[in-house]
């Protein structure tokens, strides 16, 4: 496909996970310019993406780089079900600074 457009001087793929990335494996050493991400999930966040764009940003984008997609929205509904709650203790929540978020559930 980049052949057939005439740009694979201008874009390089990378057929490696990017977290498994350094400088080496780009071109000439340079850092990207554009960091394409495909990691999104039904729940948005799943699949690692926070930790997998952090490292592209930190160890392999220059300072100026475009991601795409750059935004996104996250819809939520709360809700409260004794019938969907029965047997669903959930264990307490830290952040990763070690706050509680919430307790665990009593039993």
């Amino acid at each position: 496909c980049l052949a057939a457009n005439n740009l694979q001087e201008r874009i390089q793929l990378v057929h490696k996970a990017s977290t498994q990335m350094t400088l080496q494996d780009m071109k000439d050493g340079r850092r990207a310019n554009v960091i394409v991400n495909e990691l999104y999930d039904t729940e948005l966040l799943g699949e690692g993406v926070l930790p997998t764009l952090r490292h592209a940003l930190e160890h392999l984008a220059s300072p100026a780089a475009t991601v795409v997609p750059a935004a996104a929205d996250i819809f939520a509904q709360l809700l409260s079900s004794p019938a969907l709650a029965h047997g669903y203790l959930p264990a307490a929540a830290h952040t990763p600074a070690g706050a509680l978020l919430f307790p665990p559930a009593a039993p």
